[in-house]
This record gives C-alpha cells, structure tokens and sequence, in this order.
C-alpha cells in the first residue's frame, strides 16, 4: 500500500538491486539503512511520522551501484 496513518508501519518492498547490497532509503527527513538479499530484494518497515502529513517520496539507493527507486507514499 501507499498510504499509511501516523504511527503506523509500513512494509516497503523492492529489488533489482545488486545481492548483498547496502541501500539507503530517505522517507521524509529521516534515513533508513537495510541490505538486499542474494537476489537483490529487500525488505523493511518504515514508521509514518505524525508530524509529516501529505503525500512524498520514498527514494532507495543502492550504495554500490548507485541505482534509485522511489514511489510515492501519502500520510494521513
């Protein structure tokens, strides 16, 4: 889903990554770090902050590669 409520959790999923890759994930003002599996694929929760309500991205980079994905995601 792309959309959450404050204080909830989210479960962002992607690929197409490097295996074994370092990626950093910006949602909002804050950073996240997580590692992608021997197929390129992560997996990571990510809190919906109340004081950020609207719509923005979520922008993952791998640090190796230098690939980006980004969705869009609205806070309610």
């Amino acid at each position: 889903k792309n959309w959450g409520y404050p204080g909830s959790y989210v479960i962002l999923n992607g690929g197409g990554f490097n295996s074994n890759e370092e990626l950093e994930i910006l949602f909002v003002d804050d950073k996240y770090y997580a590692k992608t599996d021997e197929k390129g694929r992560f997996s990571i929760n990510l809190q919906v902050f109340p004081a950020k309500p609207g719509l923005t991205d979520i922008k993952v980079s791998g640090l190796i590669s230098g690939l980006t994905y980004s969705i869009s995601f609205t806070a309610l």
